[in-house]
């Protein structure tokens, strides 16, 4: 049983991570990781392969029992 294998190419996978708050609600960040193919010849990354996004809250801040906010941010 012969295995194939993939051609050689001049590019690299890299994943990219973004943080920022929320804009409404200061004690939430967004954040975002993108995959996204890169040659090695240059700076500048291809389209995003696959992408993963969410959101949490700030370390030590704890929710008020009443405050529904949590399901209020996934849009």
């Amino acid at each position: 049983m012969e295995t194939e294998v993939a051609p050689q190419d001049d590019s690299f996978l890299m994943f990219e991570t973004v943080f920022r708050k929320h804009g409404d609600l200061p004690e939430v960040l967004n954040f975002s990781v993108q995959l996204k193919r890169y040659r090695f010849d240059s700076d500048i990354g291809g389209p995003m392969l696959a992408e993963l996004k969410g959101f949490m809250a700030q370390p030590d801040y704890i929710p008020e029992p009443d405050d529904g906010w949590y399901f209020d941010v996934l849009t």
